[in-house]
């Protein structure tokens, strides 16, 4: 803490020094003629013709050598050189970025060039000081030892990176990608939807009573009325409601909030997408989620398959349909509708005599039933399959037409389902 204080001060005795000089350190405005993206698209040409060009940036590193100086500027998480001459830019002008740090935002005026080794740099005639930066940069160290690029001091910790996303955005560019890809999802989802007939709409995020799921809220009061509020939990209801009121289909990008756990997967805050359609079942349902996986997966990779953990994965419509107890039969090898209650009690005490567990009340059969399918299946899934048909003891809100039969809660062979695949 000492040594960033004492670099703060350095800064801030630099931006004395500047005003001093008689410059303004925060000017209002500066029009730049590309962007660094349009130089590095355009090199060739802009080469070719030697155009003043005019860019602004953030400067990342400065290696200096007598009356030069080579630099790197950052913006729209690219990278461009520049090269820095005092006998091009004059001397006073040379002084001031004497007095730059790394961090700092400049405006560049100048021309293409390629060095010695090849890199795109701009030659620079003129410089202006755009933005004045007091807090140091965590920059990373890069060393060369035989032949081998070392990374001194690099940013990795995790929470540091989450915390304060704006400087692993600076140091770390592609992360930009991952927000550049999160806004063409959702656009490319906003898009289907539309085209499907869906109308966007937006809910309350303060409710007098909270549902649409099983979650614990934030809680606050609101002092005009007197009321205690809740944040919403979830915002399944109000679209509901708009469907009772006569729309047909409905969608909304939602903010939800649940007072609960919090991990780097999980957070209190969180984004969802929920959809509603009158006149449908479960299969138009199904339709629309493979279609809006593979349009997402087009559009961010250009194509349907995409590696995952070593595994190539396929999300290309339509996927193959399943039902939960042929999953089980499928891939845990188990057929429960040619068992005996016998057979099943056998096959326990081959497995293990501890598996015998009894379940007295429906739910807690339903909750273990979903997590066997959830760690026991999904885990052998390498492309999407659709599980349809749940058994009725799951979900007793599923249609009696749409759901298995013959498979009671308190049989054997619904006991087995909790344990079989461990």
């Amino acid at each position: 803490m000492e040594k960033q204080a004492d670099q703060q001060q350095i800064r801030l005795d630099k931006l004395n020094k500047i005003r001093d000089l008689g410059t303004e350190p925060y000017p209002y405005s500066f029009q730049r003629s590309h962007t660094i993206p349009d130089i590095i698209e355009q090199a060739e040409e802009l080469l070719k013709k030697e155009e003043q060009i005019t860019i602004a940036g953030r400067l990342l590193a400065v290696r200096s050598k007598g009356k030069a100086s080579f630099g790197n500027i950052q913006a729209q998480h690219t990278r461009l050189q520049i090269y820095v001459r005092q006998d091009e830019i004059g001397d006073s002008e040379f002084e001031m970025f004497k007095l730059f740090d790394i961090g700092d935002h400049l405006g560049l005026s100048g021309t293409l060039m390629h060095t010695k080794t090849g890199e795109l740099t701009l030659r620079v005639s003129t410089v202006t000081l755009l933005s004045k930066s007091i807090r140091p940069i965590p920059m990373p160290k890069v060393e060369e030892k035989d032949g081998e690029r070392i990374v001194h001091d690099e940013v990795t910790d995790k929470e540091f990176r989450y915390r304060q996303r704006y400087v692993d955005l600076i140091l770390n560019p592609q992360v930009a990608e991952v927000f550049k890809k999160r806004s063409l999802i959702y656009q490319t989802i906003r898009d289907y939807l539309r085209e499907e007939g869906f109308l966007e709409v937006e809910t309350p995020t303060l409710q007098s009573v909270y549902g649409g799921a099983n979650a614990t809220p934030f809680v606050t009061h609101h002092k005009a009325l007197d009321q205690k509020f809740y944040l919403r939990i979830s915002n399944e209801l109000y679209l509901k409601r708009l469907i009772a009121g006569g729309f047909d289909a409905v969608f909304e990008f939602v903010k939800d909030f649940r007072n609960e756990g919090i991990d780097r997967t999980h957070n209190p805050e969180f984004s969802a997408l929920e959809f509603y359609q009158a006149y449908v079942d479960y299969n138009e349902i199904m339709r629309h989620t493979e279609n809006i996986c593979e349009r997402c997966t087009l559009a961010v990779n250009g194509r349907t398959e995409f590696e995952y953990e070593g595994h190539t994965i396929d999300v290309k419509a339509p996927w193959p349909r399943l039902s939960m107890l042929d999953a089980i039969e499928k891939f845990g090898g188990i057929s429960f509708s040619k068992m005996s209650d016998a057979e099943v009690q056998n096959l326990l005490k081959e497995k293990d005599g501890s598996l015998m567990v009894i379940i007295i009340e429906d739910w807690q059969l339903s909750l273990c039933l979903k997590k066997l399918v959830k760690l026991s299946l999904f885990s052998r899934f390498l492309s999407p399959i659709i599980q349809k048909k749940p058994a009725r003891f799951v979900n007793k809100i599923v249609k009696i037409r749409s759901c298995l039969s013959g498979l009671k809660p308190s049989s054997t062979a619904g006991k087995l389902l909790m344990r079989i695949l461990n």
